[in-house]
This record gives structure tokens, sequence and C-alpha cells, in this order.
């Protein structure tokens, strides 16, 4: 058996993948980027040796792109820990594990799900907006 992620690489392969730091949400994304040289560049690096992530140089700068291998979604959802009884609708994205979030907190993931360009005052504005026209 391959020996426990550490809680900074589960993060990264998270992030990577689109989900919350437990591992929870929807799959949205596949990638992260960062500069040489950075603790987030040598915790990749470290992924990179597992045969979780791949690596290539951005496109459009002088940073990284690291990519979430097959192996590495096996091993997020293995590591994820998530049964059946704690599936829910994703509307609400609530799990047994979460603790019920207010208002505001579920506003906030909810921005943070979007992975927006948006600043969150802009995106609070633009959902306001939503709701007045639609």
């Amino acid at each position: 058996m391959s020996k426990p992620l550490t809680s900074t690489q589960f993060q990264i392969l998270c992030h990577s993948l689109g989900l919350d730091g437990a591992g929870h949400g929807w799959r949205s994304r596949n990638y992260f980027v960062t500069e040489s040289g950075s603790i987030d560049y040598l915790v990749c690096e470290s992924l990179v040796e597992l045969g979780l992530m791949s690596k290539q140089k951005a496109p459009f700068c002088e940073d990284f792109l690291f990519l979430v291998t097959r192996d590495g979604e096996t091993r997020v959802t293995a590591e994820t820990r998530v049964t059946a009884e704690t599936r829910v609708t994703a509307e609400t994205r609530v799990t047994a594990e979460t603790p019920r979030l207010s208002r505001r907190e579920q506003r906030y993931r909810n921005y943070l799900a979007e992975d927006s360009v948006l600043t969150f005052g802009e995106w609070l504005k633009e959902q306001s907006l939503r709701k007045k026209f639609i």
C-alpha cells in the first residue's frame, strides 16, 4: 500500500481539481499553476515523483502548469472517504462531516466554487443584478 499523502499534497490535488480542501464538490478543472522555487512548486514536484501529477511549462507565462493524472484523481477519491450517506444534491453541497453553514458562508463558498475572475464584491453585485432581471 502506498504511503498516505501529506495534508498539503492532498489540498493541492483537491484545489487542482476544483474541490474543497476536504475533497468534496464537483471536479471543475484539472490544473495548478505555480512559479519555480515556491513551496507549492516543491509540493507539486513531489506529486509528480509519485505519479499523481504531470508537469509542463505554462503556455501563457514563465510559470509551470501541473495536471492531475488519473492515478492522482483515483487517490483523491480514495482519500476523501465519502460514503453514500454523505452524498447530497449539488444545491446544498453539505456532507455529514461539514457543519451547517450560515447564509453568508454559503454565499462565499458559492463564489469560490465558480472560480470567478471577479472580486467577491463584484460577484455579489452581479448576483444581485441576476436576481432582479431573472
